[in-house]
């Protein structure tokens, strides 16, 4: 039986703006792997990234998650480095926006397990950075 890799990409083509970032780049990744992607500014980490989040179609090629399009694959969430959140959204609706399979129990017990209990009516703006991280970390966990 031949093995399949849980990613696949096969990217022929992928630019910002002008700027050419991915070339015929192949990358298979098999279950339990574990990888970093490291690199200076600008040489496509967040892209890849994107891409794989299904948040970014802008490319030629192929990207499969156990052989689905990242559309419709059960895809890990994504964390960045900036938090990202909607600012006139509050915390418990940052989680239920983006993710609108989750329940508002389930998105209150994230808060509570990322130490943010009481902070769920709360907007970005009035959370401190590091609250705001937390609040993007739970918005990711939410789609396991």
């Amino acid at each position: 039986m031949a093995h399949k890799p849980a990613i696949s990409l096969n990217i022929k083509n992928k630019k910002f703006g002008n700027h050419l970032i991915f070339k015929d780049f192949n990358l298979e990744i098999s279950k339990g792997d574990t990888i970093a992607i490291l690199g200076p500014s600008g040489i496509g980490k967040t892209s890849l990234l994107r891409i794989l989040a299904g948040i970014d179609l802008e490319y030629e090629g192929e990207v499969l998650i156990d052989g689905i399009h990242p559309l419709k694959a059960k895809i890990p969430g994504v964390l960045f480095q900036e938090p990202r959140l909607l600012p006139w959204e509050t915390s418990l609706n940052n989680i239920r926006t983006i993710n609108k399979k989750i329940t508002k129990k389930r998105a209150i017990e994230l808060l509570w397990e990322v130490g943010l209990k009481g902070f769920e009516d709360f907007l970005p703006w009035q959370l401190s950075g590091g609250m705001q991280k937390r609040v993007a970390f739970a918005r990711a966990i939410s789609f396991n």
